[in-house]
């Protein structure tokens, strides 16, 4: 084009040439604007697309949302519950209710899309849903095992774009668990007054029985227990997920097992531990570090 514009500007050049050159120049000049036309439709389209295809999340459960979050879905989400507080960016999303008291005029008004439950969705909840014709999905993870398949389905449902490393950062560390628990007893104290204990089918039983501990089994995530049947379980390892932090001596029968070894964990470690989702390579972490003997 810039040759072709050379060469009009010379005064000595055949009449025809220079009217052939012109034709050439309008011929150049039209095709660079289609091409720039194209180009702007074809991204002004991509936009619009997106746009049109742009997903609102409400999620109603801590753990779903930290994988939100993880996947970059965060984007999409426009409200959660009072309990979601990780990450800190979670503030920034408004509040729709609690794990279990769903705002219902709030959740009309944020106009979603996509509504998670993670255990937690109740009939009132699911008629409310249907009425409105919004999409809900109850994505349980309840066990370390659940994990990697309730994100699966959580990308399923969304149909966005992630990252597949962090994904598979994932499975890599939950498949590199070793067993390094020597079979040691562990006791998960969950509450003091009553005195409930998180069992073999909790999801931190279930990742401790990974390590080789072994957990009180049952089949409910968490029991009711007595002070005496910590004589007959005999564990060498007591987990506090509360705030107490006198257990030796809050339970005289502890005093009868010196080699008693206590973990108090603070609010940070008790989320980690509670939230089936992407912060179990925390928990993994955490278990490798502080409670397995090298």
């Amino acid at each position: 084009m810039k040759k072709v514009t050379e060469l009009l500007k010379m005064g000595n050049i055949d009449s025809k040439l220079h009217s052939n050159l012109y034709t050439l120049r309008e011929v150049i000049l039209k095709r660079n604007s289609m091409e720039r036309l194209k180009n702007f439709s074809f991204i002004f389209l991509f936009f619009i697309s997106n746009f049109l295809n742009a997903q609102r999340i409400i999620s109603f459960a801590p753990n779903i949302t930290e994988t939100l979050f993880f996947l970059s879905y965060d984007r999409y989400l426009v409200g959660r519950t009072s309990f979601c507080n990780y990450p800190k960016n979670t503030e920034k999303i408004e509040i729709a209710g609690s794990f279990i008291d769903i705002d219902y005029e709030k959740v009309v008004s944020l106009k979603p899309d996509i509504v998670f439950f993670s255990g937690n969705l109740t009939d009132k909840s699911e008629k409310f849903l249907k009425e409105k014709n919004i999409k809900y999905y109850d994505i349980k993870m309840e066990k370390i095992d659940d994990i990697t398949k309730g994100i699966d389905s959580i990308i399923k449902i969304v149909g966005k774009d992630y990252d597949t490393s962090k994904v598979e950062k994932i499975r890599n560390k939950i498949l590199g668990i070793k067993k390094l628990g020597k079979d040691q007893k562990v006791l998960i104290e969950v509450s003091e007054k009553p005195f409930i204990i998180a069992t073999s089918s909790s999801y931190i039983g279930s990742i401790l029985k990974l390590f080789g501990f072994k957990i009180f089994e049952d089949e409910k995530p968490y029991i009711n227990f007595s002070y005496e049947n910590i004589l007959s379980f005999k564990p060498d390892i007591v987990i506090f997920m509360h705030s107490f932090k006198n257990g030796k001596d809050k339970y005289s029968i502890l005093k009868n097992f010196d080699k008693i070894k206590f973990v108090f964990l603070d609010d940070e470690k008790i989320d980690i531990f509670s939230r089936s989702g992407p912060r179990v390579i925390d928990a993994i972490d955490i278990i490798e570090r502080d409670f397995c003997e090298r």
